[in-house]
């Protein structure tokens, strides 16, 4: 007797396997004698502060201090809700309830990845350089932190996934996807742009203008929580202001000094997070005009489908450019442009699926993107003791 699985099974168990992996890599760097060590450290940085949130609540004082954890209105409730469950209601100790919605998270990003491809029709070679252009990228190690990346990117996938089912179930998934992407990262609200074209169709608009609604709501829920709980709707700004020095500058998108490209100074034993921060500034936005001139070089009908991805990716790297220009020069930068890059990736594999012209360079554009691949795949691996050693990353 043969176990037959189906489509969705197979790519459940790869995305599993592929978040596995990654924690297996984390574990073998982590340096210590048992694995209830080794995940502790998985929880530094900010996951305190999910932490925090999670188990008391939110709390501030009047201007916010969050310098002595007076204030940590400065982090956004989608994932500290789902920790809370874990601690509270399952009653883990903080870590696993930390790690394991994070954890949960990565996996179903892996499966919505999958799932894309596979809509795609791209081909298993160009998936397989897709899958690694993701998992090596050097802030993917924050898939399986206790951060909220996973998720976000997570809902963000979903959205875009559930976005062309264009029937009730469709529409409810994209909308619950939309109000948890924007009740986890203020970014979020950027997903409210994609449905707009929709909304111009007649027999789309209601099904359109509930998700713009549902993607709003994630954040305006956060704001009005803020306004009634402690008489300041702004509040989160404040902490991130008077805590990180982040405030909204869309004047650092017009300056030259943004865009210079610093080289990070990188051993076999260290590297520089912050240069590799800066760096991803210019990056992200060089591989954004990149796809976008050969993409319109040519007409294509199925550009459609790559369009709302470019436009997602450059305002959520818009949206960091102007946030952490103030933030020590970029600091956490490349993890801020982690959604951007995932969502290029997409559109460049789906790019290269449609676009025949470009199997001519295929030979030096696969030797290109393997030394990407593995000079990443070693800065996260740089990046990931650093972390799991207590010192920053991003």
């Amino acid at each position: 007797m043969t176990l037959s699985l189906s489509t969705p099974a197979r790519l459940l168990i790869i995305a599993i396997s592929l978040t596995a992996v990654q924690i297996a890599l984390l574990l073998l760097v982590s340096g210590k004698p048992t694995l209830s060590e080794s995940f502790s450290n998985f929880g530094h940085w900010d996951s305190g502060w999910y932490a925090n949130i999670a188990a008391t609540g939110y709390h501030t004082t009047l201007p916010p201090t969050p310098q002595d954890a007076g204030s940590n209105v400065a982090f956004l409730p989608g994932y500290p809700l789902l920790v809370a469950f874990f601690y509270h209601i399952v009653r883990l100790a903080i870590i696993p309830a930390l790690l394991i919605p994070a954890e949960l998270a990565a996996v179903g990003f892996w499966l919505y990845v999958l799932l894309l491809l596979r809509r795609w029709n791209v081909s298993l070679s160009l998936q397989m350089i897709g899958v690694a252009l993701m998992f090596s990228y050097p802030s993917s190690l924050f898939l399986v932190l206790g951060y909220s990346e996973s998720l976000f990117l997570f809902c963000v996938l979903g959205f875009v996934y559930w976005s062309d089912v264009h029937d009730r179930r469709g529409t409810i998934l994209t909308a619950v996807h939309g109000f948890f992407a924007g009740l986890t990262r203020l970014p979020g609200f950027v997903l409210a742009a994609l449905p707009l074209a929709g909304a111009a169709n007649p027999s789309r608009r209601r099904s359109s203008m509930l998700k713009i609604f549902a993607v709003m709501m994630g954040g305006i829920a956060f704001f009005a929580y803020c306004a009634i709980e402690f008489g300041a709707w702004d509040l989160y700004f404040q902490t991130e202001r008077i805590g990180w020095g982040t405030s909204f500058n869309p004047g650092a998108l017009l300056q030259a000094s943004t865009y210079l490209p610093v080289l990070p100074q990188m051993t076999l034993v260290d590297i520089n997070p912050i240069q590799v921060s800066r760096l991803s500034v210019s990056f992200i936005l060089a591989v954004l005009i990149v796809l976008l001139g050969i993409d319109l070089s040519q007409k294509d009908l199925s550009r459609r489908t790559r369009l709302p991805l470019y436009l997602t990716a450059f305002l959520f790297w818009l949206i960091a450019v102007a946030s952490m220009a103030g933030y020590n020069h970029f600091d956490s930068m490349i993890r801020q442009t982690l959604p951007s890059y995932i969502l290029l990736t997409l559109a460049g594999v789906h790019l290269a699926q449609h676009r025949p012209s470009i199997k001519k360079w295929r030979l030096p554009l696969t030797g290109l993107l393997i030394a990407f691949v593995i000079l990443c795949a070693f800065i996260q691996m740089l990046f990931a003791y650093r972390f799991l050693h207590g010192e920053w990353v991003a």
